[in-house]
């Protein structure tokens, strides 16, 4: 099963009119040429491969990580 969170979002994709189909890594294992093959739409930076978009996800996850920890540190030790 796909974390309920990916499945929320899918749901809620779909019912606005998206066609979604959800990638499970450990039994879907993409070859070197599916992920360079697979193209995704972004709003914001148009077509990406299936590779691009895992490379940016994960970074922009923990750009906002940084983000995150940096407040909880200002808030807890004023600094």
């Amino acid at each position: 099963l796909p974390p309920l969170g990916t499945v929320y979002v899918a749901t809620y994709a779909q019912r606005n009119g998206w066609t979604v189909e959800l990638l499970d890594a450990e039994r879907d294992l993409l070859s070197e040429e599916e992920l360079d093959a697979n193209i995704l739409p972004h709003p914001l930076l148009g077509k990406l491969t299936l590779r691009e978009m895992m490379y940016f996800t994960a970074y922009h996850a923990a750009h906002h990580e940084e983000i995150v920890k940096k407040m909880i540190d200002t808030k807890r030790y004023g600094v």
